[in-house]
């Protein structure tokens, strides 16, 4: 009989939750009086490292709930926390891209991605060889001088994205930031913007109107409805990583895309 010790692995514990919304809703009032509710009843719970996609149609309230999330917008009722504390107001625990660089153009590359620490009257000492690294890995080294002007779109949102992380968040929130891209730019963006995701390990929010984009970028995809903005179904997305290109013409991947598009109820209008 073998006297070998069996060692038992410890299950691996699931990662903490970092973002808990519960029964949220935003109601917004008219120049005329009128009431319009943008969400109702959104509830959700997102855990450390996870990369999210909220997808739905336009006017649908994703927007709503990014600017909540980011402390910019107040709900009406209900409760969204990070790390268990209410938010309130902006936070640097959360970098923000939105769906335009909105780069400084009298400020060049480097000085538009420090720009978060100067305002912060941070120590520049600190945050500099992190600036400059997250430009060597975006493809930006070398432009490090260059002003917005001189760049292509793609590169801009580079920057953009650099300067989000420059203060390294927890939270990534991300409104549509490659939907003014060419298509082929568009795809390599989501392979770099994975690549940044992986080495970084940051929890990102990214928002949509793309089907594929959203399986392709993926864990989870949140499903909303139409005004008033509900979410139809939370879908996890069970494809291996790192995630490739060539994903998007397999079975699989088709039956996501397939399902979330039932569930919007609308092929039209998305991608």
């Amino acid at each position: 009989m073998s006297n070998a010790v069996v060692t038992k692995l410890k299950p691996i514990a699931p990662a903490p939750t970092l973002i808990e919304a519960q029964d949220l809703n935003k109601v917004y009032e008219t120049a005329t009086g009128e009431e319009v509710t943008a969400l109702a009843n959104v509830s959700f719970s997102i855990r450390e490292g996870e990369f999210i996609c909220i997808v739905g149609r336009s006017g649908c309230g994703k927007s709503t709930l990014m600017k909540i999330m980011a402390g910019l917008l107040d709900c009406t009722s209900g409760s969204i926390a990070i790390n268990g504390r209410p938010i309130t107001a902006p936070s640097v625990d959360v970098g923000i891209v939105f769906q335009q660089p909105v780069l400084l153009p009298w400020r060049t590359i480097y000085q538009n991605v420090i720009f978060p620490v100067e305002i912060r009257k941070a120590d520049m000492i600190e945050y500099a060889p992190r600036a400059k690294d997250l430009l060597r890995m975006v493809g930006l080294e070398g432009f490090e001088e260059r002003y917005p002007h001189e760049l292509s779109g793609g590169m801009q949102q580079r920057a953009a994205i650099v300067r989000a992380l420059v203060q390294n968040p927890k939270l990534l929130l991300m409104d549509e930031p490659f939907g003014a891209l060419d298509a082929m730019t568009r795809e390599q963006m989501n392979l770099e913007l994975m690549k940044i995701w992986h080495s970084y390990q940051k929890t990102v929010i990214f928002i949509t109107h793309s089907i594929p984009e959203s399986v392709l970028l993926s864990d989870r995809v949140i499903a909303m409805t139409p005004r008033p903005g509900k979410i139809a179904e939370i879908i996890e997305i069970d494809l291996p990583r790192p995630r490739t290109l060539d994903m998007i013409s397999s079975d699989r991947f088709g039956v996501y895309a397939s399902h979330i598009r039932q569930l919007l109820q609308a092929s039209e209008g998305l991608d």
